[in-house]
C-alpha cells in the first residue's frame, strides 16, 4: 500500500512540474504574439503617417504644378477637370504605395518575433 502511494505522489510531483513547465511555455508564447502584434500596429500606424506626409508633398507639388502651368494651359473645364482626377489618383497611388511598404516592413519583423 505504501508503495502505491509513493507512485502516486511521485506522478502527482511530475504532473505538477510539468504543467509549471507548460504554463512557463505557453506564457513565452503568449509574450511573442503580444510583442508581435504591438510591432504590427505600429508599423500601420507608421505606414498611416508616413503615407499621409508623402500625400501632402505629392498634393502641394501638383498644386504648385496645376497653379503655375497646368490649369491655366487649359483649353476647357473637361481638360481641368481630367487633370484633377489624375493628380488625384497618383496621389491615392503614392499614398498606397508607401503604405504598403511600410506594412511589409512591418509584418517580416512581426513575423520574425514570433520565431
Amino acid at each position: 500500500m505504501a508503495s502505491h502511494d509513493d507512485d502516486l505522489e511521485h506522478e502527482l510531483r511530475d504532473n505538477l512540474k510539468l504543467r509549471r513547465n507548460l504554463g512557463a511555455e505557453a506564457a513565452k508564447a503568449e509574450a511573442a504574439i503580444d510583442t508581435s502584434l504591438r510591432i504590427r500596429r505600429g508599423f500601420h500606424r507608421l505606414g498611416l503617417l508616413l503615407a499621409a506626409i508623402a500625400s501632402v508633398a505629392i498634393l502641394a507639388l501638383l498644386v504648385i504644378e496645376a497653379i503655375g502651368v497646368g490649369l491655366s494651359e487649359a483649353s476647357s473645364s473637361a481638360e481641368a477637370i481630367r487633370y484633377t482626377l489624375i493628380s488625384l489618383l497618383e496621389v491615392g497611388f503614392v499614398f498606397l504605395i508607401v503604405y504598403g511598404l511600410v506594412r511589409a516592413i512591418g509584418w517580416v519583423i512581426g513575423g520574425f518575433m514570433l520565431d
